[in-house]
C-alpha cells in the first residue's frame, strides 16, 4: 500500500468512526428532510501538502424507515489524475421502537 493509499484508508476510517456514532433517528430524520436529493457532506483538507476530499452519504438500506446504509470515500485531488479513492461502509441498524 502506498503512503497516498494508506492516508485515504486512515481518512475513510477516522470518518466512519466518528459516524457510526451518530444516532439512527439524525440520519433518519435527514433522509426525510431531504427527500429524493442526496444526503451526505463532502469535506476538503490537506495532509502533508496533499489536498483531499471525506465524502459520506447515507441512505435506507432496503426499505424506507428501516435500517441506514453509510457510505464513507475518501479520494484524491481529481484535478490531479490518476484519482484514487477508498470506501468504508456501515449498516446503521433501526433502533428497537424508533
Amino acid at each position: 500500500m502506498t503512503s497516498t493509499e494508506e492516508t485515504l484508508a486512515d481518512l475513510a476510517d477516522e470518518h466512519l468512526a466518528r459516524l457510526v456514532a451518530v444516532p439512527w433517528e439524525s440520519f433518519a430524520a435527514d433522509i426525510e428532510r431531504r427527500g429524493a436529493h442526496p444526503s451526505g457532506e463532502t469535506t476538503g483538507l490537506e495532509v502533508g501538502g496533499a489536498y483531499y476530499d471525506v465524502s459520506d452519504s447515507v441512505r435506507w438500506e432496503s426499505s424506507h424507515g428501516g435500517d441506514i446504509l453509510l457510505t464513507i470515500e475518501a479520494y484524491t485531488d481529481p484535478s490531479f489524475p490518476p484519482q484514487r479513492s477508498v470506501r468504508r461502509t456501515a449498516v446503521i441498524p433501526r433502533p428497537a421502537g424508533a
